[in-house]
């Protein structure tokens, strides 16, 4: 016959089982909040628990302790884990973070490129740049990097690294803001110089060659030529002064101001209308038509057409052009446009100067005539 348990006995095991329960409830409790080395993948069958170890237990002190957001997505897009920093960029205690939706954080067209990255980093990693919305209403630009975890059992996971960018377009933002201010000190040096020779001035030539000098010299642009609106059926426009790099390239133009196919382009274009003409990257511009090739050649990226004016009509342009695609923002624009009518004024100085001189000049050799008796 064989013995009964005792009573202390059972209550022994009881306890025992009971302390077990209480073990597995602390593990799984500290697995949830990220206490210990796993991942917990909820599914159709329940919670799965997939636990690291050796190697994989150094990459999680990686990761915790790296510069950058990281995170795992199940594949509704739901997060998983994710590390301290990435918490901090979200601006919110970490167990408020995990299980909530990594598409909460953005805005709905950064949901539309998540849901993009994802669907590649089935296949592929996948990267794209978009911005996080954090607790306070902050947005955070990142960059976004997905591939797809091997997980067992477990589903489809991705991986994610976020790497803040917010330093990053301060600092291009102060760059730009920076190269802004330098190109507006030197066109506004470039006014002050043309002011002086204007002063000096006494040859209309001389003083148009001097504008196109100082915008190549001192401006740093590639080229850059006067033209004359011309009163002939064909409505020309004539050089009268060019400087910088042209390897033959106003030889070529055979610009018209009229409403054709020549005269479509910027110079033409701003004569004919009075106003400027911006081409911000020529190679892709059609208002420069076949010239395109030809201004590639020679190094022309971007271009502005200033219109003269003068007598109340506009009488022709000044063209600059620039190496680089976009090269006149709004403000260098302007200033430019100031340096247009300076040269403007310079020449219709010249001219009424060179006009008073004639008519004086008769009068005095009308005056030294003797009077007829």
């Amino acid at each position: 016959m064989t013995d009964r348990p005792s009573e202390s006995k059972l209550a022994a095991e009881l306890e025992s089982l009971r302390a077990q329960m209480a073990e597995a409830e602390e593990v799984l409790r500290a697995i949830r909040n990220g206490e210990v080395d796993a991942v917990v993948v909820a599914g159709e069958g329940g919670e799965r628990v997939h636990t690291l170890g050796g190697s994989d237990r150094l990459c999680r002190q990686l990761v915790e302790t790296m510069g950058e957001g990281a995170a795992a997505l199940s594949a509704d897009g739901v997060i998983l884990y994710c590390n301290a920093y990435l918490a901090k960029m979200l601006g919110k205690p970490l167990d408020h973070v995990l299980g909530t939706a990594l598409r909460d954080y953005l805005r709905p067209a950064d949901r539309k490129a998540l849901d993009a990255v994802l669907a590649q980093a089935h296949t592929k990693p996948s990267r794209r740049e978009v911005n996080l919305i954090s607790n306070e209403g902050r947005l955070a630009p990142v960059y976004l990097s997905a591939s797809r975890l091997r997980s067992e059992g477990a589903g489809t996971v991705f991986c994610l690294v976020l790497t803040d960018l917010t330093e990053q377009k301060c600092h291009e933002r102060i760059v730009a803001a920076d190269a802004g201010l330098r190109r507006v000190n030197r066109a506004l040096h470039l006014i002050s110089l043309f002011n002086q020779e204007m002063v000096r001035a006494t040859d209309e030539a001389a003083l148009l060659q001097a504008a196109c000098r100082l915008a190549v010299e001192q401006g740093g642009y590639r080229m850059a030529w006067i033209g004359l609106a011309e009163g002939d059926e064909a409505k020309s426009v004539r050089p009268v002064a060019q400087a910088g790099f042209d390897n033959g390239y106003l030889d070529t133009l055979n610009v018209t101001w009229a409403d054709a196919q020549r005269g479509r382009g910027p110079t033409g274009t701003a004569i004919r209308t009075g106003r400027p003409v911006l081409a911000r990257n020529i190679p892709t511009d059609s208002a420069f038509g076949p010239r395109r090739e030809l201004a590639d050649q020679r190094g022309y990226a971007s271009s502005i057409a200033l219109p003269l004016h003068g007598g109340g009509r506009c009488f022709g342009a000044l063209s600059i052009y620039a190496a680089v695609p976009d090269a006149f923002d709004p403000e260098e624009a302007k200033l430019l446009g100031k340096l247009a009518d300076d040269v403007a004024y310079g020449i219709e100085a010249l001219r009424q100067r060179a006009e008073r001189e004639r008519v004086e000049g008769s009068l005095r050799a009308s005056e030294s005539r003797p009077a007829l008796e």
